[in-house]
């Protein structure tokens, strides 16, 4: 969702399913038919066991040949009764498919939504809540500013940037890019206009190429080359095995925190957006990675939103922003705080929250 490629990935599930479902069939076909031989086989051995011991004129014949079938009917029979223990198995997980396909999904604006008209990158919070995480809060972000996000484990940052990507809709109020409601606006235009990178969009298996071109697959030579300069990834390709082929294993196993932060980087950049989002980007990363990060964001023409444990990040940004408690409250570097003037919201609960300048 946070780069616009569900259908893709409905497609690519469609097909892993199908391909799942016929490899199951040709396994119960190959183990189906060896055991059938296997069983035949033992009929045939012992038939003509029996065969020959009847002609022979041997009196116990009739005795060890009713043995000798019981023997062999047994296993298959405790086979059969295995078949409620495969229908329940598979009962378990039919209701468990079913039961994601019809989870609640958050409406969506229709394609004929008008998209996001052009503009710098400014942003604009009126009353927006959310149950249990944040207090309505109005703020309004120029554009071309950073603004570092701060505050405890647990505090909602990280769902605080999700609703204004347009991710997590809010319980109420609006978040506005350059005037325009991001909610009621045509869905593929918000994607290309706010990129994202944090701990919720992990790289996928794949090579680098493949991760760096996933917001836009058909990405053009020149854009992807500016995309790789501006991430500071030109100096990795330079280091790995087989530049953009090099294979990457699920969640970026097998690279350093600093190589996978670069590669999100690339595929954050990659549609030239005006809204930049990064969740704790610079967290466990050496001075050289970190270095890059700062970077990409003094080079960034656009809006930066940074959620950030580092001292120097608070520096450097136009606006702190403290969030503790669903309450959020800005700063300004070497100004004394300012907190948000609070006010009755008509239709949320709680309080609104604009800066008091």
């Amino acid at each position: 969702r946070a780069f616009g490629r569900e259908r893709a990935e409905r497609r690519v599930l469609a097909r892993r399913g199908r391909r799942l479902a016929d490899a199951i069939v040709r396994r119960t076909r190959a183990v189906g038919t060896v055991r059938a031989v296997a069983e035949a086989t033992a009929l045939l051995t012992t038939a003509a066991v029996l065969l020959a011991t009847a002609l022979s004129g041997a009196g116990p014949a009739a005795a060890a040949a009713a043995i000798a079938i019981a023997g062999i009917a047994t296993p298959s029979a405790r086979d059969l009764t295995r078949v409620p223990e495969y229908r329940s198995a598979y009962t378990v997980s039919a209701e468990r498919i079913a039961a994601e396909l019809t989870r609640p999904r958050h409406p969506r604006p229709p394609a004929s939504a008008p998209p996001l008209p052009d503009g710098p990158g400014e942003i604009e919070l009126t009353g927006v809540w959310l149950a249990g995480v944040l207090t309505p809060v109005s703020a309004h972000v120029p554009a071309g500013s950073v603004v570092a996000l701060v505050g405890p484990n647990g505090s909602g940052k990280s769902t605080l940037l999700s609703v204004i990507a347009g991710l997590t809709p809010p319980d109420g109020g609006t978040v506005r890019l350059d005037g325009a409601d991001i909610a009621a606006a045509r869905p593929s235009s918000v994607r290309s206009a706010i990129g994202l990178a944090g701990p919720d969009l992990p790289l996928l298996r794949g090579t680098v190429g493949e991760n760096v071109r996933y917001a836009d697959p058909r990405v053009d030579g020149r854009r992807l080359h500016t995309t790789i300069r501006a991430s500071g990834l030109a100096d990795l390709l330079a280091d790995l095995p087989n530049g953009l082929r090099t294979e990457v294993r699920e969640h970026g196993g097998g690279l350093s925190s600093g190589q996978r932060q670069r590669i999100a980087l690339a595929r954050a950049l990659l549609t030239r957006p005006r809204l930049l989002l990064l969740d704790e980007a610079d967290a466990h990363l050496d001075a050289s990675a970190a270095g890059v990060i700062d970077r990409v964001i003094a080079d960034f023409p656009g809006t930066v939103i940074v959620v950030t444990h580092r001292p120097e990040r608070l520096a450097t940004a136009d606006v702190v922003w403290r969030l503790a408690s669903g309450v959020l409250k800005a700063e300004r570097p070497g100004v004394p705080p300012y907190g948000f003037a609070r006010a009755a919201l008509p239709g949320g609960p709680g309080a609104s929250a604009a800066p008091a300048r």
